[in-house]
């Protein structure tokens, strides 16, 4: 739900005839989503990224980032969550699947969180070691499994698609492009 409010507003900025009905709207769902995030947060990983996701894609939104400082110290949680788990899990505080999706969109939050952060920070250590995990997972064809643990994997366009955008994202920064002043695009 953030994440598609958040497309509806960078539609808007693009395309000229997006109804205005329509927009508004979407910055009213985002703003409660910046509530629900800090009252309610999703203890389903894939959601809860999606909720940074969609929150962080609207940068000059005065209510998305007014959220940041909470977003960044969630993020820090999850960090030592993962850490006590020794992996990423589907579920926030419980041990489960580590799906791959996850991990790209852990990497994809991180390098928009990236600012925040001191470079020698357990975030740029958690963000590097999740890129390392998608790269070690990529099939020769470029095909990543879903669940790189399952006994039979599987292979998922979703996974596949969020690991680009976050390697692209992690690409992007070590070549010191810019993106933050605008919209990463990210589904």
């Amino acid at each position: 739900m953030r994440a598609a409010a958040s497309g509806v507003l960078f539609a808007a900025e693009v395309f000229p005839h997006v109804p205005p009905d329509l927009q508004s709207c979407a910055r009213r769902t985002l703003h409660a989503a910046a509530k629900w995030f800090i009252a309610e947060p999703h203890a389903d990983t894939h959601a809860w990224f999606y909720a940074i996701e969609g929150l962080l894609s609207c940068p000059r939104d005065k209510e998305s980032s007014s959220v940041l400082p909470r977003i960044a110290m969630e993020f820090r949680l999850l960090i030592a969550d993962a850490q006590r788990q020794g992996q990423l899990s589907e579920t926030r505080g419980a041990r489960g699947r580590q799906r791959l999706d996850v991990v790209a969109q852990a990497v994809r939050a991180g390098q928009l969180l990236r600012p925040r952060w001191s470079e020698n920070g357990p975030e740029l250590a958690f963000v590097s070691k999740m890129t390392r995990v998608l790269v070690r997972h990529i099939g020769d064809t470029g095909t990543l499994p879903f669940d790189p643990c399952a006994k039979e994997l599987q292979f998922n366009a979703w996974s596949a698609m969020f690991a680009e955008q976050a390697l692209d994202l992690v690409e992007r920064r070590e070549h010191r492009a810019v993106h933050a002043d605008g919209n990463p695009c990210i589904v």
